[in-house]
C-alpha cells in the first residue's frame, strides 16, 4: 500500500546509525496523523534537505509514504509553493 499525502515537517535530522528521520503532521487526512517517518535508504539525504527547505519555509511537503503508521518508509518527498 502506498498514499500520497499532503503534510507539514514537524521536525527532522539523523540517527547514530545515518538513518534519516522524518516528524510529519497530516493536513486534511482521513485518519490525521502526527508521527516519524523513516527516508528511503537510496534518497535521505536528499529528504533531509527537502525537509529542512520545508521546516525553514514553512511550506508544506507532499508525500508519498508506505503507510500512514509511525516509522513507515518515505518513498517521495516534494516541497509545495505556498
Amino acid at each position: 500500500m502506498s498514499l500520497w499525502v499532503n503534510c507539514k515537517v514537524t521536525s527532522t535530522g539523523p540517527a547514530e546509525d545515518g538513518t534519516v528521520y522524518i516528524g510529519l503532521r497530516s493536513i486534511n487526512a482521513n485518519p490525521p496523523f502526527n508521527a516519524w517517518f523513516v527516508a528511503v535508504e537510496s534518497q535521505k539525504k536528499e529528504m533531509l534537505a527537502t525537509a529542512l527547505t520545508a521546516i525553514s519555509t514553512g511550506n508544506t511537503v507532499n508525500t508519498l509514504l508506505t503507510d500512514s503508521k509511525q516509522y513507515s518508509t518515505i518513498n517521495r518527498l516534494y516541497v509545495n509553493e505556498n
